[in-house]
């Protein structure tokens, strides 16, 4: 679709009433799919397909103005609406459940109207097929290290700072929400997501994690100054993991006390004190050490000794 077209469209949408916005959505939804022969569907899908391969043929600068002059145009129209308009409009579009059931009747009909060999046919050349499933495998893992390239450029482009600051928001974030639930509902999530405990654990574990070389040494001085007292857990092999935190040394001797090592490039001063309070809301004493730390054994006595003794059982 050309500009001309999009903006003629635009124009033409944004003179409908609410009423005529409407009844055009309920025209174009469910009910006149279940109207077209077998013939018509497989045209109009085909028109989809090809469509959006054109789409994902532009450059990238032209598929990205398109999609901004798309969202603003949808973002104006949909502020425009008053909230009467709005839930008629999601009552008649393909997001009510009566549009979503006659969606799933329609292709059950059309299912049911074709004869064994076109079943076939379709399966063997849709995404249940091995050829396509391998396809779209491909094409997911080619996308998830583009993406993962794009978001390891912009990650190296921010400051210390900025790294921080969008850790806390994201953690600020996910704190709200949580705190928006009630303790069931909380619980019931924790219990079947990636956050809760075990499957924190289960991630550390298979991701074959061991201590760095700051940590080694560290582990080396604690087994030679407090022997059968601190194991490192890092990897989750003590199965020890403190509000979603799993820490890098446990006490294992009754105490609770944990351990962080920080290291200079991947941490800010700020981070400190956040990961004390953390572990103090659970009852724990927390000793941040930063990596170059771990190579200064004389001044670690000193400072680790005087932390140890406001250790609680």
């Amino acid at each position: 679709m050309s500009l001309e077209q999009s903006n003629k469209m635009r124009e033409t949408w944004a003179n409908y009433t609410a009423e005529e916005r409407e009844a055009r959505i309920r025209g174009n939804s469910a009910t006149n799919w279940d109207l077209l022969s077998v013939s018509e569907r497989e045209g109009r899908v085909e028109n989809s397909i090809t469509n959006l391969r054109k789409s994902w043929e532009m450059d990238e600068e032209t598929r990205k103005l398109r999609d901004q002059r798309a969202g603003e145009s949808i973002s104006r129209c949909w502020k425009s609406l008053t909230t009467e308009e709005k839930e008629g409009w999601l009552r008649s579009s393909f997001l009510s459940p009566e549009a979503i059931l006659r969606s799933g009747e329609g292709r059950s009909n059309y299912w049911s109207s074709i004869t064994p060999e076109e079943k076939e046919s379709r399966l063997l050349n849709s995404i249940h097929s091995k050829e396509a499933r391998d396809k779209a495998v491909e094409t997911l893992r080619d996308m998830g290290e583009t993406i993962g390239e794009s978001v390891s450029q912009y990650w190296a482009s921010l400051s210390k700072l900025d790294r921080v600051n969008f850790s806390r928001k994201v953690k600020e974030g996910q704190r709200l929400f949580f705190d928006s639930l009630t303790p069931e509902k909380s619980a019931e999530r924790m219990r079947n997501s990636l956050l809760s405990d075990e499957a924190i654990l289960r991630s550390r574990q298979s991701n074959s994690t061991s201590p760095n070389f700051p940590e080694t040494l560290f582990g080396f001085w604690l087994d030679e100054n407090f022997p059968n007292e601190w194991k490192y857990n890092g990897d989750g092999s003590q199965k020890v993991i403190i509000g979603r935190k799993i820490p890098d040394f446990v006490n294992v001797d009754g105490k609770k006390g944990v351990i962080e090592i920080f290291g200079t490039y991947w941490h800010d001063e700020l981070e400190v004190g956040e990961k004390i309070e953390h572990y103090n809301r659970f009852g724990y004493n927390c000793l941040v050490l930063w990596d170059y730390e771990c190579y200064l054994w004389k001044e670690l006595k000193d400072k680790f000794s005087c932390w140890v003794k406001e250790l609680t059982t």
